[in-house]
């Protein structure tokens, strides 16, 4: 509730003050503009497009009086997406499909200077064509099918002289991302309701430096996980299997930028884990 006061206060406000408040208000929307098409209840064609950013910086490090690399740009991003839904007898079958474009400017960016410290700098602009598609087959003869994939082709188009780029790709971004599911209902029998649950996921290469092909590279990997979940009133019992075929792969590499020659770190993918959890609600 606003009291008399602050009506009156709001009032007393110099114009270039309200301008002002108005301005940066503006300057902290982030548009998403969305025109659909339903010719069903089940049914959808959607165009959208979006808006992303960063605001600017500074800063702080380094020694004192150069003002080298003292401040970053805010980073914009637009995200265009055509696609469509549908769900096909009687809701059995889902289907979801789109195509996307994104336009990134002044791509922010950590980075390394010779002495250690770490600033963020900017890339200037880069792109990304992809598309996703996902199916969904629900309460086939009791089981639930998932599939989905995404592939994704980012680059940088318009890259920043002070920062080393040797590349044209996005660190970070693999190609291809690809994942299935299947969900198993056993029934009940003696209170007691049974599921068991089947997923894999593969995930690609990505560089992960601007430095091209000389870049350290994650690893590709295929992991699968498997849980079965018996429930019967408020209590539920999981038990639970991920990676099961301990895959041992670089989820997340990266070469020392000061001593690259003598040195290298990776972040390994989770090995495998064998649980239960317990779930009471009262």
């Amino acid at each position: 509730m606003i009291s008399q006061s602050q009506h009156v206060a709001a009032k007393d406000y110099h114009p270039d003050c309200r301008a002002a408040l108005i301005q940066i208000v503006a300057l902290h929307l982030a548009p998403r503009y969305e025109l659909s098409w339903t010719p069903s209840s089940a049914d959808m064609l959607y165009a959208s497009a979006s808006e992303g950013y960063r605001p600017n910086g500074v800063n702080v490090f380094g020694r004192v009086g150069d003002l080298s690399h003292s401040q970053h740009s805010g980073d914009e991003l637009w995200n265009y997406e055509l696609g469509a839904k549908g769900a096909f007898l009687d809701g059995h079958v889902n289907i979801h499909a789109a195509t996307f474009y994104q336009s990134w400017k002044s791509v922010q960016t950590d980075q390394l200077i010779e002495d250690g410290f770490v600033y963020t700098g900017n890339v200037r602009e880069a792109r990304n064509l992809g598309f996703e598609a996902e199916l969904a087959l629900l309460n086939i003869a009791g089981n639930d099918v998932g599939l989905s994939v995404t592939g994704i082709n980012p680059e940088i188009i318009n890259p920043a002289a002070d920062i080393l780029i040797t590349g044209d790709s996005l660190p970070g971004s693999p190609h291809l991302i690809a994942s299935g599911s299947l969900t198993r209902h056993w029934g009940s029998a003696f209170g007691i309701d049974t599921r068991t649950y089947f997923s894999g996921l593969h995930v690609g290469q990505a560089n992960t430096s601007f430095f091209g092909d000389s870049a350290a590279m994650t690893d590709e990997y295929f992991v699968t996980n498997l849980s079965a979940e018996f429930s019967a009133a408020q209590w539920r019992l999981n038990l639970f299997m991920n990676n099961i075929l301990d895959a041992e792969v670089a989820t997340f590499a990266y070469g020392d930028i000061i001593h690259s020659d003598t040195s290298r770190f990776v972040t390994p993918l989770h090995p495998r884990e064998v649980g239960i959890r317990v779930q009471g609600t009262f």
